[in-house]
This record gives C-alpha cells, sequence and structure tokens, in this order.
C-alpha cells in the first residue's frame, strides 16, 4: 500500500508539473507572461506563510483571551499582497483570465509550498549535523 501512495504522489506532482507547462505556454504565447515562475511561487510561500501565522495568532489570541491585532496585521498583510497579484494578474491577462490564473496559483502552488517545506526540513536535518547523546552515568 505504500508503495501505491508514493506512486500516486510521484503521478500527482507529474500531473501539476504538465498542468503548469500547458498554462506557461499559453500565457506565454497568447499574454507573453509566464504566470509561474519561482519568484511567484516564493511570492505565494510569502502569502501562505502571512495567511496561516496571522490567522493562528488570531484564534490564540481569542482563546486566551490576548491580543488579537498581531495575527489581524499578519492576516491583513497576507491578503493585500494577494490581492496586489491579483491585480497585476488582472493588468496582464484581463479580467476573466487574470481572476481564473490568481486561483490557478494560489491552488497550485499550495502542494509545491508544503513540498518544499517538507524537503527544507529534511536538508535541514542531514545538515545539521546532530549527534547521538548518550547518557553512560545511568543506573
Amino acid at each position: 500500500m505504500t508503495v501505491l501512495m508514493i506512486i500516486g504522489v510521484f503521478l500527482f506532482m507529474g500531473l501539476i508539473y504538465f498542468f503548469i507547462r500547458k498554462i506557461n505556454s499559453f500565457s506565454f504565447r497568447k499574454y507573453k507572461y509566464g504566470f509561474f515562475s519561482n519568484e511567484l511561487f516564493f511570492l505565494y510561500c510569502i502569502i501562505y506563510t502571512l495567511l496561516f501565522f496571522g490567522y493562528d495568532l488570531y484564534t490564540d489570541a481569542v482563546k486566551e483571551n490576548g491580543d488579537i491585532l498581531n495575527g489581524i496585521l499578519l492576516f491583513a498583510f497576507g491578503v493585500i499582497l494577494l490581492t496586489i497579484r491579483l491585480v497585476l494578474n488582472i493588468k496582464i491577462a484581463k479580467f476573466f483570465f487574470g481572476v481564473l490564473f490568481t486561483i490557478i496559483q494560489f491552488f497550485i502552488f499550495i502542494p509545491i509550498a508544503f513540498g518544499g517545506l517538507v524537503i527544507l526540513m529534511i536538508i535541514l536535518l542531514i545538515t545539521s549535523q546532530i549527534k547521538p547523546v548518550f547518557n553512560v552515568n545511568s543506573k
């Protein structure tokens, strides 16, 4: 069953890659602009981070009756960045395709960002050179 899940993940990643290539070729042909690039990926990673931690800080502050302003500000900055990206996409590709490309970008970059986070954590664990600790004085 594990092998089937791994094959499914790779097929899903291949499908996303194929989908991104088709959208980019269409957008290069029609608008002379690629809607999927490394810069946009990093921008959406920042947006996801701001939205996630803003929501998390807000809900924690509500539960503990604390300061909710930090969460609201982070969430608002994430929404502002997403709105700016939406406006830029609409300027490049007109209204319908601008909104469509923004929605597609938002949902396509989620699994890529999560996979990148997992890979980053694995790389940090490997390069941290943590040595095992042994307690020789135990009874």
